[in-house]
């Protein structure tokens, strides 16, 4: 929050204690409210690996391999269409795998493994590391640990693969395991006062201020596994209306990229190509041409003899 704009990092922060993040809610580095319901918290790492699919995806339009190869790119032509790095922070993972154990283990997996190129990080604390919780699948994914005072050397040996975390002596005493390196560092945290912090995000709070993303926040409820019928009714036809202003604009100005849909109707990315790829199934435009904005099928006319028959875009294609 000190040293990197909201435009440069978005954190998602999960406290399923509800007791230890809610100060940040409001700060503009906020991607979505803090998440306190495990649920919720699953649905944030299946919507993160969405959107490192989504940005691999984008890599490849461009002809880069990472993020940093990306915004160099976008940027020479407008710093608005640089990617944020995300940074998931969770207090405490415990509750997430007591209660859906496979899911999270898996999307963990895949997040660690393929999400650093596309500056999707994840950051997860436990005040419970029994080996139920920190299961092995997770360890090996997960090479850079960080333990304070543990209450065992068995404790400690889960966490490090090592003893010593038993005898610290709290106050930000700590030891560090880093990837490629057999020694453990003893390093000291610096100590943060409750004082400090509430002037920090107070002052963001007052100087900046930056609606959530309702897109993610959307999709993280789609992706929860406790999603019920009714929301997902919800949810197609907030889509629905969203695509009916999709078609208003293209057939108006007779053109249609991704950027554009961004542009109008205030949408990410992710959500705007997948909406033109809904678009070419509907056959109103054409198919992908590289960098070339696709060629549309319909003219304005067309489309507004058939607006009113237009019921549902999962059911029916427009035909001319």
């Amino acid at each position: 929050m000190l040293y990197k704009s909201a435009n440069d990092v978005k954190l998602v922060l999960i406290d399923t204690f509800g007791s230890e993040f809610n100060i940040y809610n409001g700060i503009p580095h906020l991607l979505v409210p803090t998440i306190t319901d495990c649920s919720r918290a699953v649905g944030v790492l299946g919507w993160a690996i969405i959107e490192m699919t989504d940005r691999y995806k984008k890599f490849a339009e461009h002809g880069v391999k990472d993020i940093n190869g990306f915004n160099q790119k976008v940027s020479k032509e407008s710093s608005a269409n640089a990617l944020p790095d995300i940074v998931i922070i969770i207090d405490d993972i415990s509750d997430m795998v007591k209660a859906y154990p496979d899911d999270v283990k898996n999307n963990i997996r895949r997040i660690v493994q393929t999400g650093r190129a596309t500056g999707i990080h994840l950051i997860i604390a436990t005040q419970r590391p029994s080996v139920k919780v920190v299961a092995g699948i997770i360890k090996a994914c997960i090479p850079n640990r960080i333990a304070f005072t543990l209450a065992s050397r068995i404790d400690s040996q889960i966490v490090l693969d090592s003893i010593g975390a038993e005898k610290l002596l709290g106050s930000g005493d700590m030891l560090m395991k880093t990837l490629g390196s057999t020694e453990l560092k003893h390093i000291q945290g610096c100590y943060v006062s409750d004082n400090e912090i509430a002037n920090i995000v107070n002052f963001l709070k007052n100087e900046y201020s930056e609606p959530h993303n309702n897109e993610a926040e959307q999709e993280i409820i789609r992706h929860s596994p406790d999603y019920n019928l009714q929301s997902d009714c919800d949810f197609y036809i907030e889509t629905e209306l969203i695509l009916m202003k999709a078609i208003d604009i293209i057939t108006d100005l007779q053109m249609a990229s991704t950027t554009l849909l961004q542009r109008n109707l205030k949408l990410g990315y992710a959500r705007a190509a997948r909406l033109l790829d809904e678009l070419e199934q509907l056959n109103v435009v054409g198919p992908f041409e590289g960098s070339k904005p696709r060629q549309v099928l319909i003219t304005k006319k067309q489309w507004e003899d058939v607006k009113g028959e237009f019921v549902s875009h999962k059911q029916k294609v427009i035909t001319l």
